[in-house]
């Protein structure tokens, strides 16, 4: 089971409190007219701003480039590698590599967290993805990929997911519904 930071519960209710708020802004008129919704995000909120796609998609480059370039350094078709979420979105890690071994090579798993210097505790993993390093965590590794403002990168830090599950905390954020066996009547 993984670890569950105590503050959890407060971090939750304050996250839905700030989620209300915005629907409150949104939709319901003040004054005559609707109050418009915070453009600048952080500001006054406790509510994270979204994952940036483009940084996201810059980490996972610069990750697949350089199992590109391990695999050639080392011998292996680049073939044996795929930058499985662009055609994957869903899956639960971001790209398929090589690592050499004793007696050839093996696949490996990686999953990129990428994020601004400015903005890097907005990452999120979602249990599919703990389930499957969990699964195969002799095979996969989390690399982290944090890039200024400007969308520089500064640095790529691998983690295994043991290393991981001691450098973070999982935060509770989502529910997924699933149906009851038994259904209420209306």
């Amino acid at each position: 089971q993984v670890p569950l930071s105590s503050g959890s519960i407060r971090l939750v209710m304050e996250r839905q409190v700030a989620v209300l708020e915005k629907i409150q802004s949104r939709y319901f008129v003040r004054g005559g007219k609707r109050a418009a919704i915070p453009v600048v995000p952080g500001k006054g909120s406790t509510a994270p701003t979204p994952p940036d796609k483009e940084i996201g998609e810059l980490g996972e480059r610069h990750v697949f480039e350089q199992e590109v370039a391990y695999a050639m350094e080392n011998g292996i078709s680049t073939s044996e590698g795929e930058w499985v979420s662009r055609s994957v979105p869903t899956s639960p890690y971001d790209i398929k590599s090589v690592r050499k071994t004793l007696d050839g090579h093996r696949d490996h798993f990686i999953d990129v967290k990428s994020s601004s210097a400015a903005d890097d505790s907005n990452i999120y993993v979602s249990s599919g993805q703990i389930e499957f390093l969990t699964a195969h965590e002799d095979c996969s590794s989390f690399v982290f990929a944090t890039f200024q403002m400007d969308k520089t990168l500064i640095e790529l830090r691998e983690r295994t997911l043991d290393q991981f599950l001691q450098e973070f905390e999982l935060l509770p954020i989502k529910y997924k519904l699933h149906r009851r066996k038994t259904q209420v009547a209306n």
